[in-house]
């Protein structure tokens, strides 16, 4: 690695430790992808509510998440 790339350099993290080495993952983007997550949800939640308002008897629940 070294020899074909010398400016990228590999470092240990041991196991537990990755909130004092990568503080941005663990409290920042987390925040981030909880909220992510929490808005995902309602909208799944608000599109099954208005398939149930149509009486429908077919429901269809779209997993596919776009490109943000």
């Amino acid at each position: 690695m070294k020899n074909n790339h010398p400016t990228i350099i590999l470092n240990y993290v041991p196991g537990g430790c990755t909130g004092l080495f990568q503080p941005c993952d663990v409290r920042i983007q987390h925040l981030f992808k909880h909220s992510l997550k929490h808005s995902y949800h309602s909208d799944v939640v608000q599109e099954l509510l208005e398939q149930l308002a149509c009486k429908g008897s077919h429901f269809v629940v779209n997993k596919w998440i776009g490109i943000l």
